[in-house]
Order: C-alpha cells, then sequence, then structure tokens
C-alpha cells in the first residue's frame, strides 16, 4: 500500500502540495486530476520518491520510497500518460491500465481528461493549489460543484463597452 501521512511539499515560503493524508492500495486504478499548477506531478513526485517531501512521510509498502527494501513491481506511476496520444490510443491504453488493475496492480496517474478518469478510474483525487479537495468514486467526485470550483475561472459582472 502507498501511504502519505501528513506528506507535503514546499519551496521556500511556497506550498506546492499541503499537508496530505492518503492511502492507495493495490489493485485500483487512482487518477489525480486538477488544473496546471495544483501539485498532481509533485504529489506523484512524492510517491514515487524523485522528491523528499518537507514534512510527513511516505512509504510503499512500509518502507521509503526507492529505498532498496520498496516494493514498486505492484504500482506504476503515470504523469499525464494522455499526452500526445491520439484519442483512439488513449482508450486503448488507458483500458489496459484498468485491466492491470482489476489483476492486481496499483496504477496512480495524473491526467488532463476528465472523461478518461470518468471511464476508467475507481479512484479519482481532484486537487487544487496543493490540496485534495475531492476524494472518492468517479461519479461522486466529477460533480460539476467540484469540477466547477477547481477549473472554472473566476468570473465577475461587467459591462463590455465598445470602443469606438
Amino acid at each position: 500500500m502507498i501511504e502519505l501521512r501528513n506528506a507535503g511539499y514546499r519551496v521556500g515560503s511556497r506550498t506546492i502540495v499541503d499537508t496530505t493524508d492518503l492511502e492507495i492500495e493495490p489493485g485500483s486504478f487512482t487518477a489525480i486530476l486538477g488544473p496546471s499548477g495544483s501539485g498532481k506531478s509533485t504529489l506523484l513526485d512524492l510517491i514515487a520518491g524523485r522528491l523528499a517531501p518537507t514534512s510527513g512521510l511516505v512509504w510503499i509498502d512500509g518502507a521509503a520510497p526507492g529505498s532498496t527494501s520498496a516494493r514498486v513491481a505492484p504500482y506504476t506511476l503515470l504523469d499525464e500518460p494522455e499526452a500526445q496520444l491520439e484519442i483512439a490510443r488513449q482508450y486503448e491504453v488507458f483500458a489496459t491500465f484498468a485491466r492491470l488493475a482489476s489483476v492486481g496492480a496499483g496504477i496512480v496517474a495524473t491526467l488532463r481528461s476528465v472523461d478518461l478518469a470518468a471511464l476508467f478510474a475507481d479512484r479519482v483525487l481532484l486537487m487544487n493549489g496543493g490540496q485534495i479537495v475531492a476524494d472518492g468514486i468517479p461519479s461522486v467526485v466529477l460533480q460539476p460543484r467540484f469540477l466547477q470550483s477547481v477549473f472554472a475561472p473566476p468570473c465577475t459582472r461587467g459591462r463590455f463597452v465598445r470602443a469606438n
């Protein structure tokens, strides 16, 4: 199991990933969604051991990521694997990920595509501002109220003035 306990990552005074508690079991496909700069890739880097948390702990099957005792064979970590793939190939690749999860692999992927997460993931983490703002099954997390709060730009009422 992948475990994060109060894990966070800061650069100077800037928080990239806020303190996070998270458990990811093998045999599931977890999609991490959020806008650019939300902390998705940094969270994945913490799990992979490419970054050391500046607070808290990260374990894979009870060992620190990257240590010789950490078992990474049952987990596949992917950063935006749909990028640069044609739509038909995206579906083929993600169907393969879902099959791997169904036979015991733990798949964790950052995604830009809400529809791929909805179709193939067992669990969705929705991130914004370095925090996980929603976590659960796709039918719950991928609701308009959550998606709009993360992806919709702030709007103000204004008046359009036509230049002469």
